[in-house]
């Protein structure tokens, strides 16, 4: 604010929330200072005047005075509103600052699409397993490799393991009268999957169905036969010992794995 036909004190307005106020206080001391200095300017310059000259100066200092004054009565008048000015002005700040992010924002997506993202390219989406999951609500084309090594198997039930043997032993049965045996090995139980060969007082034989992959060039084959697990031999002139009975012999049971086709 700068008087009519006066000086103006240097006074720099001090620094605000809202950008390019002051306060109403610093106004009003403004004008006080700025009203006595002139007035005792006025009173050392008058005695050298004449009469008429210090009638001019009193009248143009009495009239910037009140033009002063009356500025400052509105300014304290308008104050009692001027909350509503700071509501505007902080909406127009927010305003401002939002602009500058929107074009911040499109700078920078503009930028990622000429530099960045000029060579990024999409992967080809998996329209089976979308429409596996969106349909069914599941996803049945995982590999079932995974629930073998994670989730263990069910256990089979008593009627599943009973028919399994009984399946066995028809298998067992079919290999025997397919196969010619020799007659020391024509005495045989089978049972629980598996077959006894024995011959009284000279041995016992367990044997059952088994098979393994064998690489035949390139592909795998799948080679199935006899699997040999216990044998039991008798030895005569042999006392048992272990079980505290006396007898002409005991056997002695040897455990292994032989493979016989």
């Amino acid at each position: 604010m700068t008087p009519q036909g006066g000086m103006m004190i240097g006074m720099a307005p001090p620094t605000s929330s809202a950008g390019g106020t002051i306060p109403l206080t610093l106004l009003i001391e403004y004008g006080l200072h700025r009203t006595y200095h002139e007035l005792q300017v006025l009173s050392e310059l008058l005695p050298r005047k004449t009469d008429m000259e210090r009638k001019i100066e009193i009248f143009q200092f009495a009239s910037r005075t009140r033009q002063l004054f009356v500025r400052l009565l509105a300014l304290v008048k308008w104050a009692n509103s001027a909350s509503k000015v700071d509501k505007c002005m902080d909406i127009c700040n927010f305003l401002e600052q939002q602009s500058m992010y929107f074009v911040e924002t499109a700078d920078q997506l503009h930028k990622m699409a000429k530099e960045t993202l000029a060579s990024a390219r999409l992967p080809s989406f998996s329209l089976p397993c979308a429409v596996d999951v969106l349909t069914t609500g599941t996803y049945p084309r995982l590999p079932t490799c995974i629930r073998e090594r994670i989730i263990p198997p069910d256990p089979i039930t008593p009627q599943e393991k009973a028919q399994t043997l009984q399946r066995l032993n028809e298998v067992i049965q079919y290999r025997l009268v397919s196969n010619e045996l020799p007659k020391q090995m024509r005495r045989l139980k089978i049972d629980q999957g598996r077959v006894k060969f024995f011959v009284e007082h000279e041995f016992e034989s367990l044997c059952h169905i088994g098979g393994f992959l064998a690489l035949v060039g390139l592909l795998s084959v799948s080679v199935f036969g006899w699997l040999g697990c216990c044998v039991s031999m008798f030895l005569s002139g042999v006392a048992n010992t272990a079980s505290n009975v006396s007898s002409n012999g005991v056997f002695f049971s040897l455990r292994c794995t032989l493979f016989l086709t």
